[in-house]
């Protein structure tokens, strides 16, 4: 499933007026979150196919380890999720309305479901 900003937005505004809180004036603060959402997603797929958690690097004066920089973006990445969702009232002590389905939660399971679907496993005959 490709996943863009503006679907991310789209359903960052459901989540909202199913909340109650929807507002033009909230537009930025939605397309930031949407996009860090991307970037979450994007993060998570890469992870997905790493086989380790570092990248060795050769220099002059030897081997250097680093850890890769998905893992960097993901909690950027997710810190600005929290920070967002926070600021727009879509934490769970921010949504105090009772809904009869929680739309961030039916969100961010699409997301694990969209990752979980990349993963293969090739099996010999």
């Amino acid at each position: 499933m490709e996943t863009t900003i503006d679907h991310y937005a789209d359903r960052v505004r459901q989540c909202l007026q199913a909340a109650g809180k929807y507002s033009e004036a909230l537009e930025l603060n939605i397309f930031v979150l949407a996009g860090s959402l991307q970037s979450l997603a994007l993060a998570l797929a890469e992870i997905a196919t790493l086989d380790k958690v570092t990248l060795e690097e050769k220099t002059a004066r030897g081997s250097l380890t680093h850890v890769h920089p998905a893992f960097r973006i993901r909690m950027e990445a997710e810190e600005s999720c929290r920070k967002q969702m926070k600021e727009l009232g879509l934490t769970a002590i921010g949504v105090r309305q009772i809904v009869d389905r929680d739309p961030m939660t039916e969100m961010l399971g699409e997301l694990k479901d969209s990752m979980s679907k990349s993963k293969r496993t090739v099996k010999p005959d």
